[in-house]
């Protein structure tokens, strides 16, 4: 498969896979895009080392969160290199895997390859569930990622969470450095529905993203709704924002503004 340049691999399930089970092997070095929807398996595929992505779509459906010694083979089934990786799209499992790989030990070959995302120009979040410690990943997984030319950012929440209200966020914040966010222009948020989580993770970007010039609500509730255990410090930023325009809420969503991997494989 050597002019293989994209693969699309969607809705296979770990049941069948057993621990020794051989990898899908993809050695098709001018792969340039690559998608995959399904739940974590233990051997699931390995992409040419080589091969230089462009677009990356991964998002484990699963939420029980999966033994640390497969997340340390995780790094083995991407590419050496992620330098150009300009798009990525990302779930809240994924990036609370990504989190973990960053706190164990012998994965420096993962580490070095999420810290070298200086291409990436759009990150895509889908947050299948709304966990407190949601807050504490994103910013760390920010923080850690070598993402400074960040320009737009995707957030699509669920649009319902059976989480009380005073539990969606971990006290303790990882906030990402002033300079990784400092190129990103526009944010758009889906399924906003001012949860404490949600106008959390908004104040958090209006005070880092120093060039944003527009972030988008998509929300059912286009009138700030009350926010319980909610500093007035956030809830101050976000109305001040309202009221000169630099956030739109509105009840529809803007054909004009979709990410670049628009499809749905998971519905959040």
């Amino acid at each position: 498969m050597p002019n293989l340049r994209r693969i699309t691999v969607e809705e296979c399930y770990s049941g069948e896979v057993t621990r020794g089970a051989v990898p899908l092997n993809l050695p098709a070095p001018s792969l340039c895009s690559f998608r995959y929807s399904g739940r974590f398996l233990d051997c699931f595929f390995c992409l040419a080392n080589n091969a230089a992505l462009t677009d990356l779509y991964i998002c484990f459906e699963n939420t029980i969160f999966p033994d640390p010694q497969l997340i340390g083979h995780l790094s083995f089934y991407f590419p050496y290199d992620l330098s150009g990786l300009s798009v990525l799209t990302i779930s809240s499992n994924d990036v609370r895997i990504v989190c973990s790989m960053f706190n164990m030990r012998a994965t420096s070959e993962w580490t070095k390859k999420m810290n070298n995302l200086q291409s990436l120009r759009e990150l895509q979040l889908l947050m299948l569930g709304i966990e407190k410690d949601n807050l504490v990943n994103i910013g760390l997984f920010l923080k850690a990622c070598n993402c400074s030319n960040l320009e737009r950012l995707f957030v699509q929440l669920p649009a319902t969470s059976d989480v009380p209200l005073e539990d969606l966020v971990e006290e303790a914040q990882v906030l990402p450095p002033e300079d990784v966010l400092a190129n990103l222009r526009m944010v758009k948020v889906m399924n906003f529905n001012w949860r404490r989580f949600e106008v959390m993770l908004v104040s958090l970007l209006l005070r880092k993203a120093t060039s944003l010039h527009k972030l988008l609500l998509v929300s059912p509730n286009v009138n700030p709704q009350h926010v319980p255990d909610v500093q007035e410090a956030d809830l101050f930023l976000l109305k001040e924002a309202l009221a000169c325009g630099r956030i739109i809420v509105s009840k529809s969503d803007d054909p004009a503004t979709q990410p670049f991997h628009s499809e749905v494989f998971i519905k959040v």
